[in-house]
């Protein structure tokens, strides 16, 4: 029988790694099968929104994909103050993972973890590789939040640590598991708050 072969290219410098099956023909040749392109780490991974003040005292914080493949979670930490988590799984393009005491009514429970969260009202949120690597983080202060009301990323292509990027949620519990109140696609800067 034919043998499967597969050519792993060396890890680009933007994250991206190429898989490519050949099989051989019967003339010789080998042909291309196939070719996957995923996310060797957290490349568009971003800490999405977070509610470090809510009303019944669950906090919980929301990631996002942002690139357009599927990215591998495994070894990935999110941790703010005492509170560290280790994610798990693959997120694909364009979907939002809770992280939860409870997933809310009518999310799909694939993406939702249920893990208590506890975030301080001065906190700093991190996102880091399992070595350490960070990869995003942001800050705020306990007078600048509004009860229940979540912080969220106005849009892509703003750095975590940008006051442009964040601001307070329109409604009330914020909006795990939906698109943002303020998600702008253009990603134009918005009042935000100070950090």
């Amino acid at each position: 029988g034919d043998t499967l072969m597969q050519t792993l290219q060396p890890f680009a410098t933007n994250g991206w790694q190429r898989l490519r099956y050949r099989i051989p023909a019967p003339d010789g040749e080998r042909l291309l099968l196939d070719t996957l392109i995923w996310q060797a780490g957290p490349g568009g991974l971003r800490i999405n929104e977070c509610m470090p003040h809510a009303a019944d005292g669950a906090d919980w914080v929301e990631l996002r994909n942002e690139s357009n493949c599927s990215v591998l979670l495994d070894g990935l930490i999110l941790q703010e103050g005492s509170w560290e988590f280790v994610l798990s799984g693959l997120l694909e393009p364009g979907e939002l993972l809770l992280i939860a005491a409870d997933c809310p009514a009518g999310l799909n429970p694939a993406a939702c973890c249920e893990v208590n969260v506890r975030l301080r009202l001065d906190g700093q949120l991190i996102l880091e590789t399992a070595d350490h690597q960070l990869q995003e983080e942001f800050c705020w202060r306990r007078n600048e939040l509004i009860a229940d009301r979540s912080l969220e990323r106005v849009g892509s292509g703003l750095p975590a640590d940008s006051p442009q990027t964040w601001a307070p949620s329109r409604v009330a519990g914020g909006t795990p598991g939906r698109i943002n109140s303020l998600w702008q696609d253009n990603s134009a800067p918005a009042k935000g708050f100070h950090i």
